[in-house]
C-alpha cells in the first residue's frame, strides 16, 4: 500500500482523533504483513511547507512506511503523457499515482481526483484505491 501526502499531512497535523485512527489503520496493516510505502514524490508535494512542518510530516511517514523502490527519473519521463492531469492535480499527485502503479500497490489517498486518476491508469489487473475523504470528515466536524 502506498500512502499519499494528503494522508501523511493529516496524520501529522490533522485532528488528533483522525490522525490516531489513520496511524492505527496503517500500523494494523503493517503488522498483518502488508508493506506500507511512500513515494519520493512526497518531497515535491512538501516543498512549499515550512521546514519544521515538512519534517513533522516526513517523520510521520518514515515511522509508518518505507520509501517505494521506484526510479523517479523514469516516472518523470513518463509523466509527459499526462500533461492535462498534471495541470489539474499537480505533479506530485500524478507521480505518486504512477509510483503506486509501478510497484503494483494499493493507493491510499485523501484526494478524490488522484483516486480517479489512479483507477484510470491502473487497469483492471491492478490493485484498487482506498479513498479516505479526510476533507469531508474534518468539515463535518466543524459544523
Amino acid at each position: 500500500m502506498l500512502i499519499d501526502t494528503s494522508l501523511a499531512w493529516v496524520m501529522a497535523r490533522g485532528p488528533s482523533y483522525l490522525a490516531e485512527a489513520l496511524r492505527a489503520f496503517f500500523r494494523k496493516l503493517g503488522s498483518n504483513g502488508c508493506s506500507i510505502l511512500y513515494s519520493e514524490a512526497v518531497y515535491i508535494d512538501l516543498r512549499h511547507e515550512r521546514r519544521e512542518k515538512r519534517e513533522q510530516i516526513l517523520s510521520q511517514l518514515r515511522s509508518l512506511a518505507q520509501q517505494a523502490p521506484v526510479d523517479m527519473k523514469l516516472l518523470l519521463m513518463r509523466v509527459g503523457r499526462y500533461g492535462a492531469t498534471v495541470r489539474k492535480l499537480g505533479l506530485a499527485d500524478v507521480l505518486i499515482a504512477l509510483a503506486a502503479r509501478e510497484v503494483g500497490a494499493v493507493l491510499a489517498t485523501g484526494d478524490w481526483g488522484q483516486a480517479r486518476f489512479y483507477i484510470n491508469i491502473a487497469g483492471a489487473d491492478r490493485p484498487p484505491v482506498i479513498y479516505i475523504p479526510v476533507k469531508l470528515i474534518t468539515e463535518a466536524e466543524k459544523r
